[in-house]
Formats: structure tokens, sequence, C-alpha cells
């Protein structure tokens, strides 16, 4: 499946899946138009895209006056390419919830997983340095969810919000996380700051140890400014990976 124009249903549910359940294996998803959900009076509505392998390098957008809604990539393979948006932000409520590479992600209120058997999770998932994923607040209203989840690799960055509201409300909480190897660019920015609020958190993930790189340190330290940062190694922590 390409798409390379307009596909569009205000406040409404996208589902793009290329084939039936047992045609998934060799399918591909290739955006580099528009996927968009978006509402201007109520809460923005739903997109789910699924396929063996997804790539996006143009704009999908769950955007809601009142409250964001929910984008959901679920891929063998998922590539966030140069150019790539990915938005669930609202203008006057709470940011919505976007998943990449995992669903029915439950977060403990203190940043870790709470203990489940994933319904899907990709193998790898990577992020260009020019890409960017937003479920942040309006004016009032708390920052929305983020979660980047593999098995094998991920590779996060580019600029990844979920910044509370301009007026009130909390940060979000954004999680990266791979059973596998997980790996932070330099120039990677993230945010769940609030500036009227409680700084939300930045959740990195993985079982088998993290390589705090320069660039990873550097990330980290940046989002320090805003953002609650957690790093989470054990097999407690990590017991969403089983």
């Amino acid at each position: 499946v390409k798409n390379s124009r307009v596909v569009e249903t205000a406040g409404g549910l996208v589902i793009i899946a290329a084939g039936s359940a047992s045609q998934l294996l060799n399918s591909v998803i290739k955006n580099t138009g528009s996927i968009s959900a978006n509402s201007v009076v109520n809460s923005g509505g739903q997109v789910f895209l699924q396929a063996s392998a997804l790539s996006n390098s143009g704009s999908i957008t769950a955007n809601g006056q009142q409250n964001g809604g929910s984008i959901s990539l679920l891929a063998d393979g998922i590539q966030l390419l140069s150019g790539s948006s990915i938005q669930a932000r609202s203008s006057n409520g709470n940011g919505g919830t976007i998943n990449i590479g995992a669903n029915n992600v439950k977060v403990a209120p203190a940043g870790s997983i709470a203990s489940q058997t994933p319904s899907f999770l990709a193998s790898t998932v990577t992020l260009d340095s020019n890409s960017s994923i937003d479920a942040s607040a309006g004016a009032t209203g708390n920052g929305g969810t983020i979660n980047i989840l593999s098995a094998l690799k991920a590779t996060i960055a580019g600029v990844i919000n979920a910044i509370g509201g301009t007026v009130a409300g909390n940060g979000g909480a954004i999680l990266t996380g791979s059973q596998g190897s997980l790996e932070v660019l330099a120039g990677t920015s993230v945010n769940a700051g609030a500036s009227n609020g409680k700084n939300g958190t930045w959740t990195l993930l993985n079982p088998t140890g993290l390589n705090v790189d320069t660039a990873t340190a550097n990330a980290i330290s940046n989002a320090l400014t805003t953002t609650n940062v957690t790093l989470t190694t054990n097999q407690t922590g990590c017991a969403y990976f089983g």
C-alpha cells in the first residue's frame, strides 16, 4: 500500500492493513503523503496502520480541539524517515497516545512497565534524525503518551515531545525500549516537561543493559532540564518483555 496523497476523516477512524491477517507477512505500507484523523471541534480520532514493513516520510495526525487522538503503527520493521511527522496533539485538552512498534502498553505510575505479554512487538524500529513525534497538550491539559518498543533493535532520533499545557497541566510519558539493542543518536531531543505543572517522564528500557555513550548521555542531559529520566535494565522493570 502506497499513499502519496491525502487520507482524511475528521475525528474518525483510519485503518490501513496491507492485506488480510494471512497476507501481512510480506505486506508493505509506504506513506509519503498525509493521513489525518484530526478534529477541529472534538477529540482527535484514531489511526491504525499494520503491515510487515512500514515506512513514513509524510504526516500522520490525530490532533483534536479537545484531546489528542491515538495512533498505532505496527509492523515487523518500522522506519520513520526524514520528514516524518507523527502527531496526536490537542488544542485545549490532553495530548493523545502514540504507539510505535507495540500496542496495549500499560505504564505503571512510577514509569515502569506493567507485567503483561504484548499482543504485538516489532522486530526493529528506526527513527530518522529529521523525524518528529508529538503528543503534547494544548493550553490546559496533560501531555500524552508515546511508546516506542521493539524486540531486536530500536534506534531513537529526532524530536519526541509530550509537553504539558502552556497554562496548566503536567508533562506526559515517553517510553523508548528494546528487548535487544537500544540506541539513541546524537542530536535526539526528548521533552515531557510542563511550564505550569509537574514534569513528565522519559523511560529508557532494555533488559540486556544500556550502553550510555556520548550521544545517549547528551540526550539524557538535555532532557533532564525539563523531564524526569529513568533508565531501566533489570528484568523486573522490563517485565513487559516477558
